[in-house]
């Protein structure tokens, strides 16, 4: 235990404080297929052809690629936030910076099947309105909840940090550490059946893949504030 903690320590930037910290992160450096959690669960993996290269960035060809992040991530969770360093290229309405849930096939279904979302938590940087909008959705079955906001994002250079709050109360959209929108939670986050985490690949086989950059992906134990949020963004991306 001593030496695992020594280990976490010896990274930079990693939050140490147990009640601030993130239940799990990914950081995208390295090179190949696997990338740990620094907080010690499980790995995530990259599929559909995407690698590691060594830039601290896993890049999405919005063909194919994805990122399989381990299932089960809000099992036992009232709240969570995901709070993700990413930078999207572009592409048709919809697509999936973030998709946690599970579709009508269940876990991990073909690329080539066909499916449909059956509840889900996610994040999405253009809803195919004009303006293009960030937006956070949420479902457990129902009609889903939706929470847009406008954003010049869509296909920038930069980096962004973008993130979704899933509170006791309420579903909040937040961008560079600034709260964009909120609306009421229709249901408990225990109805989202977390059997599929990915980024850049949607629950819904129609929905296409997303273009993007991630450097990484943090995920909480609770909704966090405007000012964690802010806090967050000020210490850049990893």
């Amino acid at each position: 235990m001593r030496e695992a903690q020594q280990a976490l320590a010896e990274v930079p930037g990693l939050d140490r404080r147990a009640e601030d910290a993130p239940l799990h992160e990914w950081r995208f450096t390295g090179e190949g297929t696997s990338v740990p959690d620094l907080r010690g669960g499980g790995a995530a993996t990259l599929r559909g052809g995407a690698t590691l290269d060594g830039t601290g960035l896993v890049r999405l060809d919005g063909l194919d690629d994805y990122v399989d992040l381990p299932n089960g991530l809000l099992a036992g969770l009232e709240e969570t936030s995901v709070v993700l360093w990413v930078r999207s290229q572009g592409g048709p309405a919809y697509t999936r910076l973030l998709d946690i849930g599970t579709t009508s096939l269940g876990e991990e279904p073909a690329p080539d099947a066909s499916y449909v979302g059956r509840s889900y938590l996610v994040l999405t940087p253009g809803t195919g309105f004009v303006p293009s909008e960030l937006a956070a959705l949420t479902s457990n079955a129902g009609p889903p909840a939706e929470v847009v906001a406008p954003s010049a994002a869509e296909g920038d250079t930069e980096l962004h940090l973008v993130a979704v709050a899933f509170g006791v109360a309420s579903l909040s959209l937040f961008r560079d550490g600034l709260l964009l929108a909120r609306v009421p939670r229709g249901f408990p986050l225990s109805e989202v059946v977390d059997h599929n985490a990915w980024l850049g690949r949607s629950q819904y086989a129609a929905d296409p893949y997303q273009r993007a950059d991630y450097a990484s992906v943090r995920v909480f134990g609770r909704a966090l504030d405007a000012c964690e949020m802010a806090a967050l963004y000020r210490e850049g991306a990893p």
